[in-house]
């Protein structure tokens, strides 16, 4: 299950999220990943190198519980 959120830092800066969950009941184990530095957006794409690669690791995080 995925759930987009956003929130608004201190400074104003919008910041956006999705939170993936496994299948069942609770509780869960975290995974927190951030992108680095530079021109990437929240995949950890940048224009000329869109490799995808947030969905499916958030996936195969939540199928592994």
């Amino acid at each position: 299950m995925d759930a987009h959120f956003s929130v608004t830092a201190d400074d104003g800066v919008p910041l956006a999220g999705t939170l993936t969950l496994p299948a069942g009941p609770g509780p869960y184990p975290a995974v927190l990943v951030l992108h680095g530095s530079g021109p990437l957006d929240r995949d950890g794409d940048t224009p000329k190198l869109p490799v995808r690669l947030g969905p499916p690791l958030a996936a195969a995080l939540a199928a592994a519980g």
